[in-house]
């Protein structure tokens, strides 16, 4: 999190010690409960998701995915990448769990069609 506190994606850090993280409070839901509420998936949100794994090849993760339960929906629909524990550790450069709790929902082929038309090259990596 120290790495990437320059990234509107990732929560403000405010302290850290051995066993514990102080970061800014995020008042939301998280991203699965966010779209299993709402069963759609808008446009302002499909930008924030691709941003933020762009952010996460920008900072040089090499874990380029996160859970839709480690992404916060706050208050004002901004989307916020929270446990980044093994964002530097494991390799995975596919949005894996992503889809998979798209896919979840049912919301991965509307995700696919969307990215398709907003980001073509990022849809056929």
């Amino acid at each position: 999190m120290k790495i990437a506190q320059e990234s509107s994606t990732i929560p403000r850090l405010y302290e850290v010690g051995k066993n514990y993280i102080i970061m800014g409070y995020l008042e939301g839901s998280t991203l699965f409960q966010y779209l299993e509420f709402r069963g759609i998936l808008s446009g302002k949100l499909m930008r924030q998701i691709l941003f933020a794994l762009k952010e996460m090849e920008r900072l040089k993760f090499t874990r380029m995915d996160a859970y839709l339960r480690h992404n916060i929906v706050t208050k004002d629909e901004e989307l916020k990448v929270i446990d980044h524990y093994s964002s530097y550790t494991r390799n995975r450069n596919r949005p894996e769990s992503i889809f998979k709790g798209l896919k979840k929902l049912g919301l991965l082929p509307l995700f696919l069609e969307e990215l398709k038309e907003m980001d073509p090259e990022s849809y056929m990596e």
